[in-house]
């Protein structure tokens, strides 16, 4: 028997709104309403949207992604020391800029996001 549970999908925004992408990954799946995303660990200092605790090179704040209000158009800024590989493309927190993250399907950490 299949526990329908575990395809329950929560939210990272206001939940019904129409999404802006998907996140999928092992603690489950994500639909994001949000404009703005905080990925980092847990922590009872900062907000985070998506706690990711898979090692201790993961910041409060690792990482924000921004929606540019652009079809399939997010940026990330990196606030981690350690940096964040995307799609095999390493990310480090001295870039002045946001920078613009592939679309389609992109791997963060274990989360596969997927624009919409």
């Amino acid at each position: 028997m299949t526990n329908r549970s575990q395809f329950k999908v929560k939210w990272i925004g206001e939940p019904g709104q129409s999404p802006l992408a998907i996140l999928k990954g092992p603690i489950g799946t994500f639909a994001v309403t949000k404009r703005e995303i905080v990925i980092g660990r847990e922590s009872t200092h900062s907000t985070t949207d998506l706690i990711v605790q898979e090692n201790n090179y993961i910041s409060r704040c690792h990482m924000i992604l921004s929606y540019t209000g652009q079809p399939n158009r997010w940026i990330i800024e990196v606030n981690g020391k350690n940096g964040v590989l995307i799609n095999d493309t390493m990310y480090k927190r001295a870039e002045k800029q946001p920078q613009s993250i592939p679309y389609r399907y992109t791997y963060l950490f274990t989360y596969c996001f997927c624009f919409l």
